[in-house]
This record gives C-alpha cells, sequence and structure tokens, in this order.
C-alpha cells in the first residue's frame, strides 16, 4: 500500500467527532495523530492550570484558562506554529481548530453538526444532563468563534472556501463517515 503524501487535518465545531475520526485515520494509514487540543492543554499545565479533571475543557479550571487565552494570543499562535511546523515535517493526522486556514498543503476535513446532536455526544461522554450539554455547547461555540475572529480574522463557522471536504454529521452515521473519508483519503495516492 503506497504511503499518504500529504497530511490530514480535521477541524470543526466541538465535540462533532474530530477525534474519533482522527483516531480512525491515524490507525489505518499509520500515522501520528496530534491534537491541537492536546499541545494547548500542554501549555496550560506549564502555565500551572490543574490538569487532573477529566473532559478539562469543560470545567471550571479550563474557563479560566480561556480568559487568559482572551487576552494572550501568543498561547494559541504558540500551537498554530508547532503544528506548522510539524506538518512541514511529517505526514500526520491533526485535529485543529485553525490550521486549515494557516497551512493548506494537506487534505483538509471540516464537521459540522447541529448544537442538539453534539450536546447528545456529550451527554454520552461525559454523563451529564442535556441542558448541561446544550449550555457548553453554546459557550464553546461562541468562544471559538470570537477567539479565532479576533485572533486570525476568520469565522470560525462560516468561513470554509479553505477546506476540501465538508461533512454534517447530522446527516450520515459515523461508519458511513468513516467509510467515505477513507475511500476519499485512498482515492488521493
Amino acid at each position: 500500500m503506497k504511503k499518504l503524501d500529504k497530511s490530514i487535518v480535521i477541524s470543526g465545531m466541538p465535540v462533532v467527532g474530530k477525534t474519533t475520526l482522527a483516531n480512525k485515520l491515524a490507525t489505518k494509514y499509520d500515522l501520528k495523530h496530534i491534537g491541537g487540543g492536546d499541545i494547548l492543554k500542554q501549555l496550560a499545565d506549564e502555565k500551572g492550570f490543574s490538569m487532573k479533571e477529566l473532559d478539562w475543557w469543560d470545567k471550571n479550571e479550563a474557563k479560566k484558562f480561556i480568559e487568559l487565552r482572551n487576552n494572550d494570543y501568543s498561547l494559541d499562535k504558540l500551537v498554530d506554529e508547532k503544528l506548522v511546523n510539524i506538518l512541514s515535517n511529517e505526514i500526520v493526522v491533526i485535529t485543529s481548530y485553525t490550521i486549515p486556514w494557516l497551512y493548506n498543503d494537506c487534505i483538509s476535513i471540516y464537521l459540522s453538526g447541529s448544537s442538539l446532536n453534539r450536546a447528545k455526544r456529550l451527554v454520552e461522554r461525559d454523563n451529564i444532563i442535556l441542558e448541561e450539554a446544550l449550555k457548553i455547547i453554546e459557550r464553546r461555540d461562541l468562544d471559538n468563534q470570537s477567539l479565532y475572529k479576533k485572533i486570525y480574522n476568520f469565522d470560525f463557522v462560516n468561513d470554509l472556501a479553505v477546506f476540501d471536504f465538508i461533512f454534517n454529521t447530522d446527516k450520515i452515521s459515523k461508519l458511513d463517515l468513516h467509510n467515505i473519508v477513507f475511500n476519499i483519503i485512498d482515492s488521493t495516492r
């Protein structure tokens, strides 16, 4: 089997299935999966934020870190610089909110989905009630849109011309999505 000659970058709304798809792609194509959020969490840890809670991004400690990020864009820019450097030197699978707007020599995939379906995923994943999950989704959507508009001046939800492929995960099963993406990737080799 011929190796991939381009990295795959998956972006999209919070709790839409980016990491699940990235893990499947990394396994199928024997690639390393790097999460932009994981690098950002490492930076938060280095800044003294407690990373002990499961699903850290939805907890109070993360809210404090987000406030810091809103006042200091250097953390997000550092993550993006690290990811671009990796993409320049390796063939990998990356999940990132921003990289498709900053680096175009990759296969870029955007996943979208309704607030309700993403909240249902959060309920399942985190064992919380739907009303709490909907609030978390709404906050994360607004935080992301606002932050990336301020840092890079792009609309994270509506400025999607940079993507090679866009999928609405409300309209397709997880298995079908994975198989379609596998077929797309296979056809590029």
